[in-house]
């Protein structure tokens, strides 16, 4: 069993992956086996019954020692370009049970979100992820699934046009507690963060779907 644990938002799992050499529907793939395997626990450390271990992100079997580390398999970006060539190049998954189980598919939809914010060859969807959309608050980054709460707050009015910017930053979080009063949320919740009340107010009229 795993005894420690760091784990990464979304973006960062994504960015392991891109620089480690992961692009298009690979990439996607290669996200959503990394929550099957480890959760996004970086750190993730778990025993065998043979007596081997698995390590980190895509939990590496320690059967590789002689080409990485346990130190370098516990730090995401050594952990991804292993993946990659262990998966040569995102096209072979049987090494991990993740896969092969179908458990990885789960997280596909949220995959698919962070992929294309790394991945500009990807398509922007009209999908929005909660969680990931609640670590990218105040982030300082620009994210595609961001202008999408943006532009519908905008057409709502809850959000000056000038607020499409990509990056949850503070105009947005006030624009959601707005949002979020509006529809009668309790004072204790407005707190300027998707949930699942207002993505269930927002979504359907805007035209976009959204997922955990």
């Amino acid at each position: 069993m795993a005894t420690v644990a760091r784990y990464l938002p979304a973006d960062a799992i994504a960015k392991a992956a891109y620089d480690a050499g992961f692009r298009g529907e690979a990439l996607k793939t290669a996200i959503a086996v990394v929550y099957a395997e480890s959760g996004g626990n970086e750190l993730s450390v778990n025993k065998n019954a043979n007596g081997s271990e698995d390590w980190g992100l895509f939990q590496i079997n320690s059967i590789h020692k002689d080409q990485i580390t346990k130190a370098q398999a516990l730090t995401a970006l050594a952990n991804a370009k292993y993946a990659f060539k262990l998966s040569k190049s995102g096209t072979y998954w049987k090494p991990w049970v993740g896969y092969t189980n179908g458990n990885y598919k789960q997280y596909l939809p949220k995959a698919a979100i962070v992929a294309a914010d790394v991945d500009k060859s990807l398509p922007i969807l009209r999908v929005v992820s909660m969680w990931t959309l609640r670590e990218q608050v105040l982030d300082g980054k620009q994210h595609a699934q961001v202008k999408v709460i943006q532009q519908a707050l905008i057409k709502e009015k809850f959000l000056a046009s000038t607020g499409l910017t990509g990056t949850y930053d503070a105009a947005t979080v006030a624009a959601y507690k707005k949002l979020q009063k509006a529809i009668g949320l309790s004072v204790l919740v407005q707190d300027g963060k998707p949930g699942t009340t207002s993505l269930n107010w927002l979504a359907p009229r805007n035209n976009f779907t959204w997922v955990q």
